[in-house]
């Protein structure tokens, strides 16, 4: 599922991408962003998008010449306008277009929910159906001669190499398999060359024949239980992929066919432990999951097992960032691994960022302050300084902000317009409702009322007083 955030202001744009990340969670796929129509041109013609959010009015092309050039080139990516703009001619256009969607800023979370998961509804759904006619047209073979399902059962085995298939491995593995009576099918993922579809006849000798071409070829192997019906493909499929998730503890067998889940190997117990460690220490915490990794592979054990634990632990990271950054971090998928060992070092290095961030949110409030006194006379609010500029949640911002200054983030803007107010009236050149517009506040009467309430005099009163200490 891919996704291309089209907008030429940068804080909508990561905030757009914020939002859709969220929902997305950890589903295959990536987010891209575009500045402009010409950039997301260009990312349009070389990768394949389910769906595509830009706004309107950019620099250079606008966001429906984007969308024209979709409609021109035929691209199945589904366009939704998110635009500040409610013309009724842009809605217009729009809709000629085949827009599916012409959204105002801001955006509703639940509407923005609501798109994005039918976009992946739609992506899964067309996924399945080019698998199931890609079985169909393997199963009939190249020859006049048809073998429907109907003939005998087959199952489906995903072959993965330790790296990406060029082409001339490509040829090998083809020639190998079909020497062997096996059907080579296309690439599962377009964005994983790794992974290539071996559908088989199933027969006393094919799992023999196939651990002894894996051999040969020195690739693994996931195979899914027998299946007769086309539709079955996908279930096949995803059988296929979760025992070929074996090979990430037991580095030593070629072969892995897919089991119905039994026993689980670690306890509810054992997995909270883990995230109490978490709080206390990164390095008791890293230790602590070393142990239940080594598990793994000291029992060779099966896909659901690592998919449990490695689950199970990435969720606890998340909470533990969550809970103190109020940001969801993202987590790689276990497709992404090769062995136990490259989901330890991974999970370390995510650890290690947890208790990194400290220091990083310590400058990201220095910056803040810095922008408060550059900025004090604008109208600032925590919420929006919060979401709009530093994409932090509006709680743990000013929770930091407060740890950082030693106070609210309301009382630190007040006190620093107080301080210029006093150094205005101080010069002598404005007056009392010119230098309350000049520190941010629309109502002179609630300006005076704060002077007074920080110095104990209204501002005419303290026209009279000695400013020579300021």
């Amino acid at each position: 599922m891919n996704v291309l955030v089209v907008d030429d202001e940068v804080y909508a744009r990561k905030a757009l991408i914020k939002q859709v990340t969220e929902i997305l969670g950890e589903r295959p796929g990536e987010v891209y962003e575009a500045e402009d129509a010409e950039t997301a041109c260009l990312l349009l013609s070389r990768i394949p998008f389910d769906l595509v959010l830009t706004d309107i009015c950019m620099p250079g092309r606008s966001g429906l010449d984007l969308v024209e050039y979709m409609v021109a080139n035929r691209m199945e990516a589904q366009a939704v306008i998110v635009s500040g703009y409610a013309e009724f001619d842009y809605a217009k256009r729009a809709m000629e277009l085949g827009v599916r969607e012409y959204l105002l800023k801001p955006i509703m979370q639940e509407k923005l929910r609501h798109i994005v998961m039918e976009a992946v509804n739609r992506s899964e759904e067309a996924r399945q159906e080019n698998l199931t006619q890609e079985l169909k047209r393997l199963v009939r073979g190249d020859a006049d001669v048809e073998m429907p399902f109907a003939a005998g059962a087959f199952r489906l085995a995903l072959l993965q190499a330790d790296e990406d298939i060029s082409p001339a491995l490509y040829h090998k593995i083809c020639t190998g398999c079909r020497q062997a009576g096996l059907r080579i099918a296309s690439a599962v993922d377009p964005l994983n060359a790794m992974g290539l579809m071996v559908l088989m006849e199933e027969t006393d000798r094919t799992l023999a024949q196939l651990k002894e071409e894996l051999c040969t070829l020195r690739l693994t192997a996931g195979v899914s239980l027998p299946f007769r019906e086309a539709s079955e493909a996908p279930e096949a499929l995803r059988q296929a992929q979760n025992a070929a998730a074996g090979r990430i503890a037991d580095a030593f067998s070629r072969l892995f066919v897919y089991k119905e889940p039994s026993r689980m190997m670690y306890t509810q117990n054992e997995l909270a432990l883990f995230s109490e460690y978490l709080e206390k220490s990164p390095a008791r915490a890293q230790s602590y999951k070393e142990k239940l990794l080594e598990r793994l592979v000291l029992n060779g054990s099966e896909y659901w097992n690592i998919d449990f634990l490695y689950r199970k632990l990435a969720t606890a990271i998340q909470m533990h960032a969550y809970t103190h950054t109020g940001q969801l971090l993202t987590m790689r998928g276990l497709g992404m691994f090769r062995s136990v060992y490259e989901i330890d070092l991974y999970l370390n290095e995510r650890i290690e960022s947890l208790h990194r961030s400290d220091a990083e949110d310590g400058r990201s409030m220095q910056e803040v302050v810095d922008y408060l006194n550059e900025n004090y006379f604008d109208f600032i609010s925590l919420d929006a300084l919060a979401r709009e500029k530093y994409f932090m949640n509006p709680r743990y911002f000013g929770k930091l902000f407060k740890e950082f200054t030693g106070q609210t983030f309301s009382q630190y803007l007040t006190g620093l317009r107080m301080k210029h107010a006093r150094q205005y009236l101080a010069q002598g050149d404005y007056t009392v409702s010119q230098i309350a517009y000049m520190c941010g506040y629309n109502s002179v009467s609630y300006f005076i009322q704060t002077f007074k309430k920080i110095y104990g005099e209204t501002p005419k009163q303290l026209e009279k007083t000695d400013f020579c200490d300021i």
